[in-house]
């Protein structure tokens, strides 16, 4: 027999490799539920009973995450930079220039695509010109 686990073929294995299945399965499923019961339903009941409160809480959660995680992206790059050898001032030109890039991008994308837009949009408004000219040469 060869000793590649994955080239046997006989019951008993079969039927513990269904059987480590089988619990991981029900392992998830019985922590989902324990999650659910402790975690989310609680949470659902007060978003129900204190709708206010709750929305002003998520809303003001939402934007502090998003501050900590642009904090957290600037601060790891200049550690990333600093450790690259650059130095301050270089560190803040580029800082600064970055944003500029890339509405720069942006901008010359949104330019392309309006282009490819009125492109598609004249050739099909003339369409039926052209195929009226075309069914009456």
């Amino acid at each position: 027999m060869n000793g590649n686990s994955y080239e046997k073929t006989r019951f008993k294995d079969r039927v513990r490799e269904l059987f480590t299945l089988v619990l991981f399965i029900t392992a998830s499923l019985i922590a989902s539920v324990i999650l659910m019961d402790i975690l989310i339903f609680p949470l659902t009941l007060f978003a129900v009973d204190n709708k206010g409160m709750f929305n002003y809480f998520i809303k003001h959660a939402i934007w502090i995450s998003l501050l900590l995680i642009m904090i957290y992206l600037i601060v790891r790059k200049i550690y990333e930079l600093r450790k690259g050898g650059m130095h301050t001032a270089a560190i803040i030109r580029r800082m600064a220039l970055r944003p500029f890039k890339a509405l720069s991008v942006i901008g010359v994308f949104l330019i392309i695509v309006s282009l490819l837009v009125y492109i598609v949009y004249f050739l099909m408004s003339s369409n039926y010109y052209l195929l009226y000219k075309i069914i009456n040469m």
